[in-house]
């Protein structure tokens, strides 16, 4: 049952990608090696590459380990990355590493801020990802969301505890990022929230300057009219 044709690969491997569930059923109530491949893509990996959560479900229930993989994309990263909740959901609850990074230090919770996946967010935040995780721009996941204008996801990550005051390598705070790219909605609940508005980046400025610089009028003018209200 896990005899391997020229390229190493299983009857289990030949299965996941046609998206031959029943198959990849059948396969592991037979007893194959779910975890086959530790040296290159396992079928869970490849069910994960693919989007395919039920057969992810099967592969996790049959005993696939939830991090095998040749590269740092694990199946969870992989998952928040496709934006698939239920994957990220079987992910967790078959006990994969919440704070796995891939090549470039994204954690799932970075994917699941980038995609704007509430639900991803909650199950991973649930499952005790760090908040303050940076990756490679040191980006937190909050950073993340702002820069998107993903105002749930601000929403949940800040009640969940994110610092607010978290500096990106240009010294730039989430209110700095929703700043730059002009989202009103999530810069009123950052400042609502206790963001510091003088904070000030390596570059000297603070998020009404940035604001003002790529043209955004209306964050602009939400922060003069603080500064009236004083």
């Amino acid at each position: 049952m896990d005899a391997r044709d020229k390229k190493g690969r299983t009857a289990l491997h030949r299965a996941v990608p046609y998206g031959e569930l029943e198959m990849v059923k059948v396969l592991v109530d037979g007893g194959a090696d779910a975890d086959a491949g530790r040296t290159s893509d396992t079928p869970l990996v490849l069910a994960a590459r693919a989007g395919k959560w039920e057969m992810v479900k099967v592969l996790v229930d049959g005993g696939a380990d939830a991090d095998a993989g040749r590269t740092s994309d694990t199946p969870l990263v992989l998952a928040a990355r496709a934006g698939k909740w239920e994957m990220v959901k079987v992910l967790v609850d078959g006990g994969a590493s919440v704070d796995a990074r891939d090549n470039y230090d994204w954690t799932a919770l970075h994917r699941a801020a980038w995609k704007g996946g509430l639900e991803m967010v909650k199950v991973l935040v649930g499952a005790g990802a760090d908040l303050e995780a940076k990756n490679e721009r040191g980006f937190t996941a909050l950073h993340v969301a702002a820069r998107r204008g993903y105002l749930a996801v601000v929403k949940f990550l800040v009640g969940a505890g994110a610092d607010l005051e978290a500096r990106d390598e240009y010294g730039k705070t989430a209110l700095h990022l929703a700043a730059y790219r002009g989202y009103l909605a999530v810069v009123k609940f950052l400042v609502g929230a206790g963001a510091d508005l003088e904070a000030r980046d390596k570059y000297g400025k603070t998020a009404l300057h940035w604001a003002a610089r790529k043209g955004h009028t209306a964050v602009a003018s939400y922060f003069d009219s603080l500064d009236d209200d004083e």
